[in-house]
């Protein structure tokens, strides 16, 4: 909710999903969850959420690019002790998905969403 200019994160629940969530999911299963804010200035902070979540963790290696060029859409990766997390997200909808093969990372970064959500805005 807007308050201000600042952002409210919603942290929801780790679940079992396919890496591609649309339609009609693709990819293997595994486990994700999703990360929903009000708009602040035009755009949703995503990448302001996966710095501090970075910051927080040298251990792991954050790799985020524009998925094209409106900057609507971001796509990347994070490294976390050797597994790999995809994540994507949609700037005006203030929709980040976060998803992984393996369950023990997706707790890690969830958790860590979780504590930055609250301490960044």
């Amino acid at each position: 909710m807007l308050n201000g200019g600042v952002a409210k994160y919603e942290v929801g629940p780790i679940k079992a999903s396919y890496k591609t969530p649309n339609w009609h999911p693709e990819g293997p299963q595994g486990w994700s969850f999703s990360v929903t804010s009000d708009p602040v200035d035009g755009g949703a902070p995503h990448r302001r959420l996966l710095d501090a979540i970075s910051a927080a963790h040298p251990h792991m290696a954050l790799n985020v690019e524009d998925a094209d060029s409106s900057g609507y859409y971001l796509e990347g990766s994070i490294l976390w002790q050797g597994a790999e997390i995809v994540i994507w997200a949609e700037a005006l909808e203030g929709f980040l998905y976060i998803w992984s093969l393996e369950r023990e990372p997706i707790e890690a970064i969830h958790t860590e969403a979780g504590i930055q959500a609250t301490r960044i805005f």
